[in-house]
């Protein structure tokens, strides 16, 4: 009799244990470690860490707070994007999916634009993967998660549309100059939300970049626009122009320095 007390103590211990480890004001430690792990994430070990740290969470995330969970999962997708970013292209796509699966759990936790703004950006990796042709038939999708960006706030109040530099304006300008014009592709469009991206960050790497490309194949005073705002992002600081987006800054001013060696000649 006494064993099987024992016994029963043990199973009840094993599940009270797995019960307080489940409880919802863990998440707030969680997202603690997260944040932290995200923030270093120039060091792509971190990213993998980041990743372990959230798979091995699942339960916890579920439980936690609407808000919290929000965030967990809107880092679990960020977590993705960012080794997709960094993965072979033969192993993108899984990793874009993941990615916007976890934007669609954050979605469901909470109606913030920057769900829908992320989900639109690693659907566009996945376009950029399959290639142009093979994703013109998620086009309105990927309209409709920017116009959904837009339409509502972020987690902090701001307009939605100023999430990451405006980029759900930055992308649907992306997304005009870059599809042909029988499927609604048009430079005039383009240009309109490159320059609005522009006018209200103009110290974001990507806004300069998109807006340079296109005013290069413009007119003569438009190249030397172009090639202008070049010369003023390149002589600033990467690593403290942005200090949250150390890794993305870093390589974006690779691509910058390229295109201006390319169009300012």
């Amino acid at each position: 009799m006494s064993k099987v007390v024992v016994f029963l103590g043990f199973i009840f211990s094993f599940v009270f244990s797995a019960v307080v480890m489940a409880s919802p004001a863990d998440g707030e430690k969680i997202l603690s470690e997260a944040r932290s792990l995200y923030s270093q994430r120039e060091n792509l070990g971190r990213v993998a860490d980041l990743i372990l740290l959230l798979k091995s969470s699942d339960t916890i995330i579920e439980e936690s707070a609407p808000l919290t969970k929000f965030e967990l999962r809107l880092i679990f997708g960020k977590a993705f994007y960012t080794q997709g970013t960094h993965s072979p292209k033969s192993e993108r796509i899984p990793l874009f999916n993941q990615s916007m699966d976890e934007f669609k759990k954050a979605k469901a936790a909470g109606d913030y634009a920057e769900a829908y703004y992320w989900y639109a950006a690693a659907l566009g990796r996945w376009a950029e993967t399959k290639g142009m042709l093979a994703s013109l038939d998620r086009k309105d999708e990927l309209m409709s998660e920017l116009n959904g960006a837009i339409a509502r706030k972020s987690v902090t109040g701001a307009p939605g549309e100023s999430v990451e530099g405006f980029g759900p304006q930055r992308v649907l300008g992306r997304m005009y100059a870059l599809l042909p014009k029988w499927k609604d592709g048009d430079r005039k469009v383009a240009r309109e939300r490159y320059e609005y991206a522009y006018k209200n960050a103009p110290l974001f790497p990507m806004n300069v970049m998109y807006r340079a490309e296109l005013l290069s194949t413009g007119s003569a005073e438009d190249k030397a626009e172009a090639c202008s705002s070049l010369d003023k992002i390149l002589a600033l600081d990467p690593k403290t122009l942005i200090p949250d987006r150390i890794l993305e800054n870093t390589e974006e001013f690779e691509q910058l320095s390229k295109l201006k060696n390319q169009i300012c000649k």
